[in-house]
């Protein structure tokens, strides 16, 4: 969490409007995560993962819409 608070701080002071990322589809605790972040399923990549072989989720959060995190 501190981690990806840090993350959305630089964006913020970047500019930036969209931040992406992707996770297992069988890492659900990452996922919850995330979506507590403000992110969102946007879309699914068909083994993006090996060992095991899975798909990898794609997950968007705009930028303007997330809180402010002190650096």
């Amino acid at each position: 969490a501190a981690l990806m608070m840090q993350l959305v701080a630089f964006c913020k002071t970047k500019g930036l409007i969209e931040i992406f990322l992707e996770v297992r589809k069988s890492n659900t605790q990452a996922q919850r995560l995330y979506t507590r972040f403000g992110f969102e399923t946007v879309g699914e990549r068909a083994g993006f993962y090996q060992n095991p072989d899975e798909p990898g989720l794609i997950m968007r959060a705009d930028v303007n819409k997330l809180p402010d995190y002190d650096e």
